[in-house]
């Protein structure tokens, strides 16, 4: 003997199957999106990659990377955190402030130098030894126009500590963590 409710419940656990594979295809349809953004991060990633790795590969090292990129996923995104994590407060602002001015929070000019003093003095203080006397050094330095004369000086300072290679790398890598947040965020 077959019971009714059996019948119904069956029924209606179909519809509501049937009711859920819509939304699942909507997050498929905007899946693709997501992973196009994926693709370009890792694309643009690599480049960002054999530019900061340039100094201490040899030059065989950096052809059989270039000829190869897919294979070095994970070695890719390890060298690059770890100069960005020994160069972190200047990354890390850089990155704040890219990622800012592509979501348009600040516009350029004033806002944008204002920003990026604050942005830099801030990761300087938090994530330095000797943010304090960098920044120190670098306000007792300021003359003319104290502004701008404050965050070269500052900027100077990174050069001084970095030495020229891991400060161009710094701001390479910065610009590529800000540009790969903002395109993440907005392929979702």
């Amino acid at each position: 003997m077959v019971n009714n409710s059996d019948k119904k419940s069956k029924t209606s656990g179909s519809k509501k199957s049937n009711q859920i594979t819509p939304d699942l295809k909507q997050d498929e349809e905007s899946f693709p999106e997501l992973k196009k953004a994926w693709k370009e991060v890792r694309w643009v990633g690599f480049f960002v990659f054999i530019f900061v790795s340039i100094p201490s590969m040899a030059v065989s090292t950096l052809i059989t990377k270039l000829l190869s990129p897919g294979e070095m996923d994970a070695e890719m995104g390890q060298n690059l955190i770890e100069i960005g994590l020994k160069t972190a407060p200047l990354t890390l602002a850089v990155m704040i402030i890219i990622f800012a001015h592509l979501r348009e929070w600040v516009e350029s000019g004033w806002a944008s130098l204002f920003l990026s003093i604050f942005v830099l003095v801030g990761t300087t203080l938090l994530l330095n030894k000797q943010g304090y006397e960098m920044v120190q050094t670098a306000w007792a330095q300021a003359t003319g126009n104290v502004v701008i004369s404050f965050f070269l000086n500052l900027m100077l300072g990174y050069l001084q500590l970095y030495f020229w290679w891991p400060f161009v790398s710094s701001l390479v890598i910065g610009s590529f963590g800000g540009w790969a947040t903002y395109r993440i965020i907005s392929a979702v």
